[in-house]
């Protein structure tokens, strides 16, 4: 049995990797790319429950790799709202502290590295658009997954919510939902891991989940490019 936490850069990435961090009794296999997909089938143990942080997965990927077929299987897409993690990864990569961020190139950025071009944007609304050009591929996928969502081997998870909310009824739901209810200590580590039950946000994130409105957020310009870009992102999504 396998549980797919179909999760993204800044969307539930760090969270289940911190989630296993506190969470040890179940195998857990720390990060598998699109590209690795065809290796989940392999932990596909009738007895034995297989937890798996997939990155930055499409509905391609799974339906390429036959992950869709897999009876056993349960799969958790965390998605996010697009302008908090427009804010988000704007502040976050600014920092400098991710090396394919600082060292890799990008066409599309006019062949600057994405810490390069945040860097030398010479406004806030500047650095907004250079992460939606940068990032447009990964809401993409995020919005493929929706296809799955009424299939009951498949659980959408709002970052907004698993980052906010404090009752155990809602992380009890996904315990039960990835048959791993019977465990307290899945269920403490689900909690420990969320931002809600910390006294301070762990040093990776920017806290940029807490915005209230985040479109309202954005500058004006990049308000404009968001409309254009990435609105239908958001409305697919159900974050209008």
């Amino acid at each position: 049995m396998i549980n797919c936490f179909l999760l993204f850069h800044k969307c539930g990435n760090s969270y289940i990797r911190n989630v296993h961090r506190v969470y040890t009794e179940t195998p857990f296999i720390n990060s598998v790319l699109p590209s690795e997909a065809y290796k989940i089938i392999e932990h596909d143990k009738s007895e034995t429950i297989v937890n798996l942080r997939c990155r930055n997965f499409s509905d391609e990927t799974i339906e390429n790799n036959g992950l869709s077929d897999i009876k056993s299987a349960r799969f958790l897409i965390f998605t996010r709202n697009p302008a908090s993690f427009i804010l988000s990864a704007a502040k976050y990569h600014l920092r400098g502290g991710e090396q394919w961020a600082v060292k890799k190139p990008n066409p599309i950025l006019g062949n600057k590295t994405l810490t390069q071009a945040l860097r030398e944007a010479t406004s806030l609304d500047e650095q907004q658009i250079v992460i939606m050009k940068q990032f447009d591929y990964l809401y993409k996928k995020q919005v493929s997954l929706l296809k799955y969502i009424d299939n009951p081997r498949f659980l959408r998870v709002r970052c907004e919510d698993i980052f906010t909310t404090t009752e155990e009824s809602y992380f009890s739901s996904i315990a039960n939902f990835l048959r791993l209810s019977d465990r307290p200590s899945f269920l403490h580590s689900l909690k420990a891991a969320s931002p809600a039950f910390k006294k301070e946000l762990p040093r990776h994130s920017t806290g940029s989940f807490k915005t209230e409105n985040p479109y309202l957020a954005l500058g004006n310009t990049a308000r404009g490019y968001y409309d254009s870009h990435w609105k239908e992102y958001a409305r697919v999504l159900d974050y209008l």
